[in-house]
């Protein structure tokens, strides 16, 4: 629930539309101790400078009651995210069969294919493909921070290697260098419809030849007011 708390006149537990404690005496913060799709937002306002008017916002829902109290209507969510939304990618049918010996069940109550699932998922991929490249420099044996950075640098995810892996439109390729820990980053808007995430545009490149300009600025800047001596990409194999 979020609630914003009006604790000068008690205006929500004076008028009965809840009991809960205030998280807090702030008379115009607005709290979310546990936003959840399908939550209430309670916001009083002032109309008119004259009345009071309750807004109870529930998501995924549409509808007004005409009593001039309060209404009901729907928020949409939308968010930005860098791998593939739900469980329709080999990969994941891999890991119901490895992982949860085909029980579905299981692997819902584990939350399988839910974006932050998904999201440990490809991040496991990185490491785990970044370790092997530096394996493949400096052998099958311990790696030490040095060696694990450079297999960073080297990493190459290919459209080849992705569809090996089960990740065949699940994340785009990436290719990471000394110089470019980046790689592009293109990303996709995602939108909540009230049972699930969708993915609901094509992959948007940023504006690097905007952004990253003020970025290495302010990277020569800081070294600069730091003492720090930057990395000479150029002389690193």
């Amino acid at each position: 629930m979020v609630h914003r708390i009006v604790d000068s006149r008690r205006f929500l537990d004076g008028y009965l539309v809840h009991h809960a404690p205030a998280p807090q005496k702030d008379p115009v913060g607005l709290t979310a101790p546990d936003l959840q799709p399908g939550g209430l937002l309670f916001l009083p306002r002032m109309v008119n400078g004259q009345g009071r008017q309750l807004e109870a916002v529930l998501l995924g829902e549409n509808f007004q009651r005409r009593n001039g109290f309060f209404a009901i209507r729907t928020v949409v969510m939308h968010q930005g995210n860098f791998h593939g939304v739900g469980t329709d990618f080999p990969v994941h049918t891999a890991v119901l069969k490895q992982v949860y010996n085909g029980d579905q069940a299981a692997a819902k109550a584990n939350n399988v294919g839910e974006v932050l699932y998904n999201r440990g998922l490809i991040n496991a991929v990185y490491d785990v493909e970044a370790v092997r490249t530096a394996m493949g420099k400096f052998g099958n044996k311990p790696l030490t921070g040095e060696q694990v950075r450079w297999g960073f640098e080297h990493l190459d995810l290919t459209e080849a290697r992705l569809k090996e892996l089960g990740l065949e439109g699940f994340a785009r390729p990436i290719k990471v260098t000394c110089e470019d820990h980046e790689s592009n980053g293109p990303v996709f808007i995602q939108q909540w419809d009230g049972k699930q995430w969708k993915k609901i545009t094509e992959w948007i490149s940023p504006m690097r030849e905007v952004v990253r300009p003020q970025l290495e600025q302010a990277a020569i800047d800081y070294a600069k007011e730091h003492n720090i001596t930057p990395r000479n990409c150029a002389s690193e194999s």
